[in-house]
């Protein structure tokens, strides 16, 4: 069960601060194969990467109707031609016409990243904000994804690590 929700205090329905935390009563036990956590670019390093592309994952709608998680890799597209929202929000677009769908806000944005000495690790980039309605596979909607970046610092005021 949820012991606190700590929803961004600039949020006002707009995407840019589209971030909440969410504080659960005892920890989640991590299963092998089953809940896996997933890295904060918390190194000057990762804070200054900008993946073009990206892996988000979400049990939304989809006309599968699944309860596997099911996964669609993004490009991040050039917001001036796309018309999207500026900083601290990016937009992507899923390959093949693939793309994040209603039920998934709040999932990762995430790719890859080799982290010394642990080795190559899920980094966690953005976090699904909004889309088109349906699956954000079209060139005239984009998905758009909330900067982890950009929010470092309200993210680590906000949690106790």
């Amino acid at each position: 069960p949820i012991h606190r929700r700590m929803v961004h205090e600039l949020f006002r329905k707009t995407s840019d601060y589209d971030i909440a935390l969410l504080e659960l009563y005892r920890d989640v036990n991590l299963f092998p194969q089953q809940i896996y956590p997933i890295c904060l670019p918390l190194t000057k390093s990762l804070l200054m990467l900008q993946p073009h592309q990206m892996t988000v994952t979400g049990w939304g709608w989809s006309d599968r109707n699944t309860s596997v998680l099911l996964e669609a890799d993004m490009q991040v597209v050039n917001r001036v031609k796309r018309n999207c929202p500026g900083e601290p929000t990016f937009c992507a677009r899923g390959k093949n016409w693939s793309g994040h769908c209603r039920g998934d806000s709040g999932g990762p944005y995430q790719t890859i990243v080799p982290i010394e000495p642990a080795g190559p690790r899920y980094v966690q980039f953005g976090i699904i904000s909004a889309g088109s309605g349906q699956c954000t596979g079209t060139k005239k909607a984009p998905g758009v994804g909330v900067s982890v970046a950009y929010h470092i610092r309200w993210i680590l005021d906000h949690i106790n690590i």
